[in-house]
């Protein structure tokens, strides 16, 4: 009998929903990321139950929306907002981070 070898994939899925909330319109676009940090209530149980209904699909989904192109190995999801009348987004990652 000859050697032995180990065959092993990992194959990664991926999730993708969206939700459109209103934001106040005296909010300035500097302080959009702090206003969603703070008000998470508005959108995080819509965003988890359209999440929870999603498909499945191969691959790491970061070809599908703009922004979402970013692999940083040490996080496990990507939430970003998006702001097109304005032109504007970010990953709201950055401020649970202390980064915005």
């Amino acid at each position: 009998m000859g050697r032995k070898v180990v065959i092993s994939n990992r194959s990664v899925y991926h999730k993708y929903a969206e939700v459109t909330i209103e934001i106040p319109n005296d909010i300035k676009e500097d302080d959009i990321p702090q206003w969603l940090y703070d008000n998470e209530l508005e959108y995080t149980d819509a965003l988890d139950e359209k999440l929870s209904k999603a498909e499945y699909v191969f691959g790491f989904g970061i070809e599908l929306e703009s922004g979402m192109d970013e692999l940083n190995p040490n996080q496990k999801q990507d939430t970003m907002w998006l702001m097109k009348k304005l032109k504007v987004d970010s990953h709201l990652e950055d401020i649970y981070n202390g980064k915005s």
